[in-house]
């Protein structure tokens, strides 16, 4: 019966990831519009939580730091997915 445990935790992590994103960017965007985001991963759709984060960044011009940057791109491979990043303002 083990060999067909899922093994979540790497999927955990990348929502972790998410939700620490989402928290980093509370000061710079809406509240209301970082908790929608964010709260797609309580409904396992974390590709467009990363993705709503994305469009709300680019939606209200926030400037990201490196760090914000490559977390983006980061959580984008975990979940295997490209994440169009060229808009995205880095300081």
């Amino acid at each position: 019966m083990d060999k067909f445990k899922i093994n979540n935790r790497p999927k955990m992590k990348t929502n972790k990831k998410i939700m620490e994103l989402g928290e980093k960017l509370k000061d710079r965007l809406p509240l209301e519009r970082v908790m929608f985001a964010v709260e797609y991963v309580n409904y396992c759709e974390s590709p467009l939580a990363l993705e709503t984060l994305r469009d709300y960044i680019e939606e209200y011009d926030v400037v990201i730091t490196h760090d914000e940057y490559n977390s983006f791109i980061e959580i984008a491979e975990e979940l295997n997915i490209q994440l169009d990043t060229k808009d995205l303002i880095v300081r």
